[in-house]
């Protein structure tokens, strides 16, 4: 199993973000970091000895940022390549075990959320990509723990591997959190809901979440619209780090925003790793 973990940087301050949080992995995951630069192809240097130079600086650049957050010299490489800084990331991606990226890059994902460079990444990668929030000074994992988000499905339940891992390489406690929702009475036809039918729901939401549970899990059941639910139980139980498995193909071929993995990648102000669909044979 590949222990590389690619790190695309752009040079900006808030790119740095995730600086903190790969230093906190590095160790306990065993990972080989690498600080990748991607000098595009339209904007970038004229010839050879432009992108030797692109490259000295980049390498001097990584060096500080590695020594700063403690990452010792044989725990990382740094690169300059040219090309479509997305497409780039992409194939260099390729063999290793996971990306890890700010969410807010140069341009931000705001000023242009389809156009930004991590969004591509995040909706094309066939490994698991961290995302950490480019807002705000660095800082690496909070105390709080790991928590999964399930929704009941065989494809969420691909981020409970991951999670377990998390949790224990980072020595944090583990959350397997579920947002059940249920259809409001229709006044016209059933104006109120049967006696016992909310408890009953409840009851088995929760007895399906234990059934995927390890000894030693926290259970966290809620009911609500999910993605504000799952918000507001993320900030309740203080999250280190969230992850989520992305939902297939939507994911990485929609045009528009809409699924809830999408919802959180743009709202959620916390560390988040997403899993992405096995890959097809």
């Amino acid at each position: 199993m590949s222990h590389g973990l690619l790190v695309p940087l752009d040079g900006s301050k808030v790119a740095e973000n995730v600086v903190p949080i790969v230093a906190a992995m590095a160790g306990p995951f065993r990972f080989n970091v690498r600080f990748l630069e991607v000098v595009d192809a339209v904007e970038g240097p004229a010839g050879a000895a432009d992108l030797q130079r692109a490259a000295a600086s980049f390498n001097r650049y990584a060096s500080e940022l590695a020594e700063e957050h403690g990452l010792s010299r044989d725990q990382f490489s740094a690169a300059t390549l040219m090309g479509d800084p997305a497409g780039r990331i992409l194939e260099e991606s390729r063999g290793e075990a996971m990306i890890a990226l700010a969410t807010h890059g140069r341009g931000g994902f705001r000023a242009s959320v389809l156009g930004s460079v991590a969004d591509k990444v995040v909706r094309r990668a066939e490994i698991p990509v961290l995302t950490v929030p480019g807002l705000g000074k660095p800082k690496a994992f909070g105390p709080g723990p790991v928590v999964v988000t399930l929704d009941g499905s065989p494809a969420a339940e691909r981020a409970l591997g991951p999670g377990r891992d998390a949790a224990r390489l980072l020595h944090r406690d583990l959350v397997l959190l579920h947002v059940y929702s249920h259809i409001p009475p229709d006044p016209a036809n059933m104006p109120s809901y049967p006696p016992g039918y909310l408890a009953q729901r409840a009851e088995t939401a929760r007895g399906w979440l234990a059934s995927v549970a390890l000894p030693g899990e926290a259970l966290e059941l809620v009911s609500g619209w999910t993605e504000t639910a799952l918000l507001e139980a993320i900030d309740r139980l203080d999250a280190s780090l969230v992850v989520m498995a992305s939902s297939g193909k939507g994911l990485a071929k929609r045009l528009t925003i809409g699924s809830t993995t999408d919802v959180l990648l743009h709202l959620l102000r916390r560390p988040m790793l997403i899993v992405p669909p096995a890959a097809e044979s």
